[in-house]
């Protein structure tokens, strides 16, 4: 599915669904992204992985030969299950991972708990603003659907508390949702001010290692439709703090 001649750097990523990035860089150097059935693709570790987890195409990235050597990195809107590169060409090619980012982590002691810095960058995926304090610090949140990495280990039952704040009037109906890797929660209506919203997640909702957890809150409000000032920005959600905490199986709901 690729228009570009052969050369270069070919990197095959299969998972349950298609592989995202957050990031390519540098933008300078040119690439294209492709989709390929796994059958018959001839990388034996790429074939087996996708018969054992059932997985469709394979996300496919080719970096075109450049004649210089140049680093490329790529950033993952989440973790892929399986990564296996190859090389076209006669170039010599040097392919190594990168620093893990540090998600906002939940150990696996029993009564485990972890609250996620909202100053930190690296937890937070798309649909948020940059921070700000008023004193402490929050976020506001910039799409309907806002993306926060978890790493859990092991997987088990976790209570997810979001303090926050919205951004709509009570005529509008605020509500937040939540969503956890595939798995999706009953929305909490918004009242005005600020409030915790919880939820109990059960096991099978969570894997061993990096997770999405998705905050869904509707609608979004620009400022400066109610005052008419200078901030244009849409904000669904004033977001003070995310907790996690490990709760006992029998409690989770």
């Amino acid at each position: 599915g690729f228009t570009a001649a052969p050369g270069g750097v070919v990197l095959r990523l299969t998972d349950a669904q298609l592989v995202r990035f957050a990031a390519i860089e540098p933008r300078s150097i040119p690439f294209e992204l492709g989709v390929v059935p796994h059958d018959g693709i001839g990388i034996p570790e790429l074939d087996l992985a996708a018969a054992r987890s059932g997985v469709g195409p394979v996300t496919a990235v080719r970096i075109r030969e450049t004649g210089r050597r140049d680093p490329v990195s790529f950033t993952f809107a989440a973790p892929p299950q399986v990564a296996v590169a190859t090389a076209d060409g006669t170039s010599p090619v040097t392919m190594c991972p990168g620093l893990s980012r540090a998600d906002l982590t939940i150990g696996r002691s029993p009564d485990a708990a972890a609250n996620l810095p909202m100053t930190s960058a690296p937890p937070f995926g798309p649909g948020w603003h940059s921070p700000e304090r008023d004193p402490d610090p929050f976020r506001w949140t910039s799409a309907a659907n806002s993306s926060i990495r978890v790493s859990v280990a092991p997987a088990g039952p976790i209570r997810v508390t979001i303090t926050a704040t919205p951004a709509a009037r009570p005529s509008q109906q605020p509500v937040m949702a939540l969503a956890v890797n595939a798995c999706t929660f009953p929305p909490r209506p918004m009242p005005p001010g600020q409030a915790d919203y919880e939820w109990d997640v059960p096991a099978n909702c969570w894997r061993a290692g990096a997770n999405q957890v998705w905050t869904k809150v509707t609608p979004l409000v620009s400022p400066a439709s109610f005052n008419g000032g200078p901030d244009t920005r849409l904000l669904g959600a004033r977001v003070g703090a995310v907790r996690l905490r490990r709760l006992a199986d029998q409690n989770a709901k």
